[in-house]
């Protein structure tokens, strides 16, 4: 069973709404819930099924962060249950706290008109690196399957990134058909859950320039767009 409520010892920060969620299910040990949100990280098998990536809490911590939030497990041991608890904000904040325009927090560096195409399956994945990208001057846009992203290629994107393992196909024909067709983004740029040797050698044949292994580290996307070097990163 779950329970919905404030479960924290702590109130919320001024402005903020924090959502508790308690199981009584099999529960964690200290050294789980501490490395919890790593990626890749799987505490325990599951029971049937396949296993995942072990990406969702790592990008459910990304998605909450760019909203301005928090989120948290704890947990009172093994056979105890779990609680999952994330704090996001209900109320703009005061202007006065803002930073002075040309100060902001983030990185806002402009970029005139660069255009970005994501092909990316996965919604969560999609929506938080199409955000961080605009609220970083980009025009960013992305697209769910193979198909639509083939159809898309010829529209003079200055980036296109794609995830490998679609629904419908393998984004490896993102870069083969790039090549085919004279398609020549500044940059070409494989996104995946997989990052063996021969996982960025089959990206590299099919002609991207680069590999990025899920999580995005978007600040490592940022300084790899900007960077204008594609030769050196496909040697």
């Amino acid at each position: 069973g779950l329970i919905f409520g404030k479960l924290h010892e702590n109130e919320p920060r001024p402005g903020m709404l924090r959502l508790a969620v308690r199981d009584f299910g099999a529960g964690m040990d200290a050294p789980t819930v501490k490395r919890l949100f790593a990626p890749f990280e799987q505490p325990r098998a599951p029971i049937g099924g396949q296993a995942g990536l072990g990406l969702g809490l790592t990008i459910a911590r990304s998605i909450v962060e760019l909203h301005g939030g928090a989120i948290w497990a704890s947990s009172d041991g093994l056979g105890r249950g779990s609680v999952f608890e994330v704090e996001l904000r209900t109320t703009a904040p005061d202007e006065s706290a803002l930073p002075l325009r040309g100060e902001l927090s983030f990185d806002a560096r402009p970029h005139g008109s660069a255009r970005i195409l994501l092909v990316e399956n996965h919604q969560d994945t999609a929506f938080m690196l199409v955000e961080g990208l605009k609220q970083r001057g980009y025009d960013a846009t992305s697209v769910c399957s193979l198909h639509d992203g083939l159809a898309r290629l010829e529209e003079g994107w200055d980036v296109i990134l794609s995830d490998i393992g679609l629904d419908d196909g393998s984004g490896l024909d993102i870069a083969r058909r790039c090549r085919q067709s004279g398609v020549t983004p500044a940059h070409l740029i494989a996104v995946s859950g997989y990052g063996t040797d021969a996982d960025r050698q089959a990206s590299r044949d099919a002609g991207f320039d680069h590999h990025l292994v899920k999580p995005i580290d978007l600040d490592a996307l940022l300084e790899l767009i900007e960077s204008g070097d594609t030769v050196a990163t496909r040697a």
